[in-house]
């Protein structure tokens, strides 16, 4: 992932030092920025998949002792298992796939978050100091995230200022885009005319919509995946966030579909680090699916 050094980082820490001292509570005096908020994401995702981990061998042992009752070949198991041991085998096989689902929600998450964290970082460079596309390489990632700050721009022309998050919460990416677009709101007022931190400003506040779009998807997803109930083979879910995005404004309810994007080009099976390393290998080209008509997945 890229990082980029700037006076602004510098003046972030002079601002929340001169107002650490209207605070009390010594959590909300600390820097947080994107990249440390993707670090607690992981973090997180790293002690869930191994807590997942441990439950899936526990489950893959209690099945394969059912299984090991079945001694005729070529016979179907359910035709020599009990009752009670078939019902408990679907069970144990229903919670094996729900916590697979678990991962596959958590580790999307992830790499929402890396991606907000990368398109914060770009969109500073890209509209502070200005990016020449011609010098960059092909296969270089910040033509993907160039792209996506034009998709989000053509979604939501005038972006709502920022909310500010519950500081409990601790280093989260809303806190980190929130102190973001107001150290810059502070710049602006010295730099009026500044056009490049204006810039800036409006696309942090559209990448602000997307991240709370992913945050709610990850909120909805778990709530659903707590409460799923099994038809025959399949889980059944509420689909809360289908639901709930209906009830957003346009622009919102466009954001979402860059969601399909993402699933398009960077798979949330797929190790972010070697997605990275592949688009500089391979090259993210001009043949990109269109988010407005993603590719089938």
């Amino acid at each position: 992932m890229l990082k980029s050094i700037s006076s602004r980082t510098f003046c972030l820490f002079i601002v929340l030092f001169c107002l650490s001292s209207a605070k009390t509570n010594a959590e909300e005096n600390r820097l947080c920025l994107p990249t440390e908020a993707v670090a607690d994401v992981e973090n997180f995702s790293i002690s869930s998949k191994a807590d997942a981990a441990t439950k899936i061998e526990k489950l893959l042992g209690e099945m394969g002792n059912i299984n090991s009752k079945a001694k005729v070949p070529n016979e179907a198991l359910g035709d020599q298992l009990s009752n009670k041991d078939k019902l408990q085998f679907e069970r144990l096989r229903e919670s094996y796939q729900l916590l697979r689902l678990q991962e596959l929600i958590l580790s999307t998450y992830l790499r929402d978050m890396h991606v907000i964290s990368d398109l914060q970082n770009i969109a500073e460079i890209y509209d502070q100091y200005g990016i020449d596309q011609k010098g960059i390489p092909a296969n270089s990632p910040i033509l993907f995230y160039i792209n996506v700050i034009g998709i989000i721009r053509e979604f939501q022309p005038e972006p709502p200022e920022g909310t500010k998050p519950d500081l409990k919460n601790g280093c989260t990416m809303a806190l980190a885009l929130y102190i973001q677009e107001h150290i810059s709101m502070d710049e602006m007022a010295k730099q009026p005319t500044n056009i490049g931190i204006l810039n800036y400003i409006t696309d942090i506040r559209r990448i602000e919509t997307l991240m709370n779009v992913m945050s709610k998807q990850l909120e909805f997803n778990i709530e659903d995946l707590n409460d799923a109930h099994f038809q025959g083979d399949e889980p059944k879910f509420a689909n809360r966030f289908s639901q709930w995005i209906k009830t957003q404004s346009k622009s919102t309810q466009s954001m979402s579909k860059i969601e399909l994007y993402l699933d398009a080009m960077l798979p949330a099976n797929m190790s972010y680090q070697l997605w990275s390393e592949s688009k500089r290998t391979a090259g993210i080209t001009k043949d990109e699916p269109s988010l407005i008509h993603p590719a089938p997945h």
